[in-house]
């Protein structure tokens, strides 16, 4: 999951990278499924959420994380 805010100068897409992960993306868990995220202003900031479904192996069936991030 990546976030992207317009510069209105140039009128283009910036990526907000998160500084945690070595490509940026906000994931938690490498390699599991990423809902659509939901954002929403909590304290005047941007705060992004969303879910992630991971396989466990040899089983039929999934872990579910809701994860929340703050933009700054």
């Amino acid at each position: 999951l990546f976030v992207a805010h317009l510069d209105r100068a140039t009128f283009k897409w910036v990526l907000d990278p998160d500084r945690r992960t070595a490509d940026g993306a906000l994931n938690v868990f490498a390699g599991c499924d990423v809902s659509p995220p939901s954002i929403a202003l909590v304290g005047g900031l941007p705060a992004v959420a969303w879910d992630e479904s991971c396989t466990i192996a040899g089983q039929p069936w999934t872990t579910n994380h809701l994860v929340v991030r703050r933009l700054q």
